[in-house]
């Protein structure tokens, strides 16, 4: 019996969750050497980088779906919205379905690893004008990555976020040089292969998203990493 109900204890720690934003961050990014754009809408929590909403049209483009990633609990929950409804108003959001986010160790050491510098530059209007590079890990001597960003001060700190499209990390993951509240609204770099700039907006909109426990829709049987996938690969191979 008290093994049932530690069960059901841990059961509503993981599946009953409350997930607060207070901004809205709407990327946009160019390569204008090979014509590639991305864009993209978060709504994110500045104090806890391990979660993110994703906000983006249906594939019919008639309403918007929020995608919440939960690297704590590996779980993404998708929720709809329609286009006539505030996308601040959480009793609007419409609970569709849960999925499972399959941890990728050698991944995850490869985002780990990155370290970062600002060298500045020169004071613009509201912030300063840095020299931003991307280092493979804390030791090395050369950067992967070299750009002019605009940092402007804001009274949190989101430049993680913006990391996370420029470097294909995660915001959890990313180690600064230092503790400052900015965000980063421009960058511009010039490598052999790409010719591109990266911009951003900033919304402060608070977004509170209360998941029922009892509403929970997830597969019924959990997919096998990439790694078990492997390993059971290897199994049928015939020596």
């Amino acid at each position: 019996m008290k093994l049932f109900l530690l069960f059901l204890s841990v059961s509503n720690i993981v599946f009953s969750q409350t997930y607060q934003f207070d901004y809205l961050i709407k990327f946009a990014m160019a390569n204008h050497k090979n014509g590639y754009t991305k864009s993209n809408d978060q709504f994110v929590n500045s104090k806890k980088l391990f979660y993110y909403g994703s906000f983006s049209p249906t594939l019919d483009k008639k309403a918007y779906n929020l995608i919440i990633y939960d690297y704590t609990n590996n779980l993404m929950h998708t929720f709809e919205i329609a286009k006539t409804d505030s996308p601040s108003d959480s009793s609007k959001y419409i609970y569709k379905n849960s999925g499972y986010l399959l941890p990728n160790e050698k991944l995850i050491k490869e985002q780990k690893a990155p370290f970062y510098t600002h060298t500045f530059v020169e004071n613009i209007p509201g912030g300063k004008r840095m020299i931003l590079r991307k280092f493979k890990n804390e030791k090395a001597k050369k950067a992967d990555v070299e750009m002019t960003a605009d940092f402007i001060e804001i009274d949190t700190d989101l430049r993680p976020f913006s990391y996370v499209e420029l470097f294909a990390t995660r915001a959890d993951f990313v180690k600064l040089p230092d503790n400052e509240n900015y965000y980063l609204r421009d960058a511009k770099w010039k490598v052999k292969d790409s010719d591109g700039e990266y911009h951003t907006n900033i919304y402060k909109i608070p977004l509170t998203i209360t998941l029922d426990s009892s509403k929970i829709k997830l597969p019924k049987e959990k997919p096998k990493s990439a790694e078990e996938q492997i390993e059971e690969w290897k199994k049928t191979i015939v020596r």
